[in-house]
């Protein structure tokens, strides 16, 4: 059994008394970056180098799937680039391209995905079609090393080239993905239509082989997002039934630390050492550290509150530390809505000392 010795467990509530003195809560400068069509589904949010890509998934009749494309530094739009298929999943892969992970209906259901790269503000798409008996709901990696994760088939695959190959064993509803050397870990989430039943599976990278872990089921239970943080050292879990996220040490596969909130934590992303949730409902991000052992202190609040109706429901996150922004994303299909309830915002704030806490 782990020794509560190697467990830091914090809890986080609203009273900023909890926050340590060199931490400082952060004072919201929210600002819109696109405000998206009020049918709009995709969301794909992801960026890299000087630009931010928001998916955009045919949400307007007539309209092509397309990455909208807007500069860091300032927030403006710099392109729109049509995409061949929707846009479910946006990851970036350098200073200069990202991955797009989609699908396409006609002349039948098929899984794709496009490299899109630039260079002196030109973009590129090329685009590769996956075979059509695997349909992927999640991708990780870099390209020449991908892996997807299908549910129809419990399947985890890895992607070398143009070969798509199938690991020996399978996931119930796997899910998000995170790696760490040869150790892909894969959320199992069991039956999609209820919680309680995660369980985490790790992959081998080598063998093409998964099978389930030793990591505890109460650890476990309510997970619905796997990253990883400090290149690589730890695994970090987002838990909305626990409110609360753990690290997990991936060579030995136990739990070594914990914060708890008043948040009911969504969704993630990282940078560096820290970690960003966002609670939809609440339209709140928490910015939390770990440490060089795993153990998680709180850095930041930020409250997104006055970004109004057309922020609904945010569950899209993505950390721009290269930038000091944080930016959401709500994709709230409403047609009959006044104003569109779909959009991305950023928080900024670059005179924040916070953001060196993550580096």
């Amino acid at each position: 059994m782990q020794s509560m010795k190697h467990l830091h467990a914090v809890k986080l509530l609203a009273a900023s008394a909890l926050f340590s003195s060199q931490v400082v809560l952060a004072s919201p400068q929210v600002r819109l970056v696109q405000e998206l069509p009020k049918s709009e589904t995709s969301r794909g949010l992801a960026a890299a180098g000087d630009y931010i890509f928001s998916g955009v998934s045919r949400a307007v009749e007539g309209e092509s799937h397309h990455l909208a494309i807007f500069n860091a530094k300032d927030l403006s739009p710099k392109a729109t680039l049509d995409l061949p298929h929707n846009v479910m999943q946006i990851i970036p892969q350098t200073e200069t391209s990202v991955l797009v992970l989609g699908l396409v209906s006609e002349p039948y259901w098929q899984s794709k995905y496009s490299e899109v790269s630039w260079s002196t503000g030109k973009f590129v798409v090329k685009t590769k079609s996956i075979p059509v008996e695997v349909v992927p709901e999640q991708v990780t990696g870099t390209l020449g090393k991908l892996f997807f994760v299908e549910p129809g088939s419990a399947g985890v695959y890895a992607s070398s080239g143009s070969k798509l190959s199938k690991f020996k064993g399978e996931v119930s509803g796997p899910g998000a993905m995170a790696l760490s050397g040869d150790n892909l870990w894969v959320l199992s989430r069991g039956d999609l239509f209820h919680f309680g039943d995660e369980r985490i599976a790790i992959g081998s990278v080598s063998t093409k082989t998964v099978k389930y872990s030793s990591v505890s089921p109460e650890d476990t239970r309510g997970l619905v997002d796997l990253k990883t943080v400090a290149n690589g050292k730890f695994i970090v879990g987002t838990n909305i039934w626990k409110q609360r996220i753990v690290t997990f040490n991936p060579s030995t596969q136990e739990k070594v630390g914990e914060i708890s909130f008043d948040q009911n934590p969504d969704s993630s992303s990282v940078f560096g050492s820290c970690v960003a949730t966002i609670d939809g409902e609440l339209k709140t991000v928490v910015v939390s550290k770990v440490n060089d052992d795993g153990s998680i202190i709180p850095v930041t609040s930020l409250d997104f509150y006055e970004a109004g109706d057309r922020l609904k429901s945010p569950r899209a996150i993505f950390f721009n530390g290269q930038h000091k922004q944080i930016l959401v994303k709500s994709a709230y299909p409403c047609p009959s809505c006044t104003v569109s309830q779909s959009s991305v915002f950023a928080y900024e704030d670059s005179e924040a000392t916070w953001w060196n806490e993550c580096k």
